[in-house]
């Protein structure tokens, strides 16, 4: 084998390839993966050893890369507290679309329940999508349902994540996501290129989408999922529900407006818990006559670093978001000047909020460790690449 002779340029570009994966991960796993790549490729002539990994031996070690740096348990502390922190970015992302949602199907509800005959005609020329002459063709219908329709995705991929049905998720989360992709696609093709606030509003649903798709595969741990699923979902949805009726948008519609209230809310709330956690006196420790048994964390503690980390890297858009909002009322002749004032106040508090989450999140991941500490097992992440 070539492992133990002078290497072939095919394991020299297949140990390049394995660089991708943690050090942690090399470290154990390595010399293994070589003998095994190596011994699907024998035997080795001349054309073989100068070859390169095939494509799906190259997209075997890029998935086990993701899993493995998005790590559960059994993985250094550090790479857990990754792998929390993208499931919670997947959750908290779900929660905030499937509530907005629910807030615009009540609004739309409320107008064609109690509304006057002007707003009703809105809805459902918005429904419909009918022009203002009243004319309609099918392409323009198809599209305006699909808005409508398609974001319940984003409910039921909220409920399969309670559930603990993964794939499902990741599923409901791709088709609430299309209305998002058609819109910016049909915006390019008649020349009109997305706001910075829209591009901001895309590159939330992409990283939310990109969460669930990662961070919740088959070795993320299912009572994890279940246990921050529980908490955060139903947590996230209230927050979202809340702060909207209290900006006054119940009626109106959620907008983007509200994503930044409810970043400031959850920010603070995430920081006060911190705060009130670093003060407690630390655990007493166990006797030595009591059992020594370990279970599986499933909650977010308050000083886990998963959960400022989610929140910093869900922020980011959300600045983006107020700041070009500022921009836009100020731009508006005769906008009320309230209006500006508030949004200047949001704009900085939630760039404020998030630069500090930033500062935070850094600090915490830095203090756990990148590799284990105890005897090394293998994770259950870990799957051959090309399988």
């Amino acid at each position: 084998m070539s492992t133990s002779s002078s290497p072939t340029l095919l394991e020299d570009r297949f140990r390049a390839l394995l660089r991708v994966l943690p050090a942690y991960y090399r470290q154990e796993r390595e010399e293994e993966m070589v003998d095994t790549f190596l011994s699907d490729h024998e035997p080795l002539d001349e054309e073989a050893e100068l070859g390169r990994p095939r494509p799906r031996e190259v997209a075997g070690v890029l998935v086990l890369a993701v899993r493995t740096r998005l790590a559960g348990p059994g993985a250094p502390a550090r790479y857990v507290a990754y792998g929390r922190a993208a499931r919670l970015v997947g959750l908290l992302g779900v929660a905030l679309f499937a509530a907005s949602t629910a807030v615009n199907l009540l609004a739309d509800a409320a107008l064609l329940l109690g509304g006057s005959a002007e707003d009703k005609h809105l809805v459902l020329d918005a429904f419909l999508g009918r022009s203002p002459d009243g004319s309609a063709d099918a392409l323009s219908t198809a599209l305006a349902l699909m808005v409508v329709v398609l974001p319940l995705g984003w409910i039921a991929a909220a409920i399969a994540l309670g559930t603990g049905h993964r794939r499902r998720a990741a599923a409901f989360c791709a088709v609430a996501a299309l209305p998002t992709f058609v819109h910016l696609g049909r915006s390019a093709v008649e020349g009109f290129g997305p706001s910075v606030a829209q591009s901001a509003a895309v590159a939330l649903v992409v990283l939310v989408l990109g969460s669930v798709a990662a961070a919740f595969h088959p070795g993320a741990p299912r009572a994890e999922i279940s246990g921050l699923a529980g908490e955060w979902i139903t947590a996230a949805c209230v927050l979202v529900l809340l702060a909207t009726a209290v900006t006054g948008r119940l009626i109106l519609g959620f907008d983007d407006g509200g994503h930044g209230w409810v970043f400031l809310v959850g920010g603070a709330a995430c920081l006060t818990l911190r705060a009130r956690a670093r003060r407690r006196p630390p655990e007493a420790p166990k006797s030595a006559g009591s059992p020594a048994v370990r279970t599986p964390r499933t909650h977010m503690a308050a000083h886990d670093p998963a959960l400022p980390a989610a929140l910093a890297v869900l922020g980011l858009p959300v600045v983006v978001m107020c700041l070009d909002m500022v921009t836009y009322y100020t731009s508006i002749s005769g906008f009320p000047v309230a209006g500006i004032i508030t949004g200047v106040a949001r704009a900085l508090a939630v760039a404020l909020l998030e630069a500090v989450l930033l500062v935070v999140a850094a600090r915490a991941l830095r203090r756990e460790p990148r590799m284990r500490n105890s005897a090394p097992t293998a994770p259950a992440s870990a799957t051959r690449p090309g399988a």
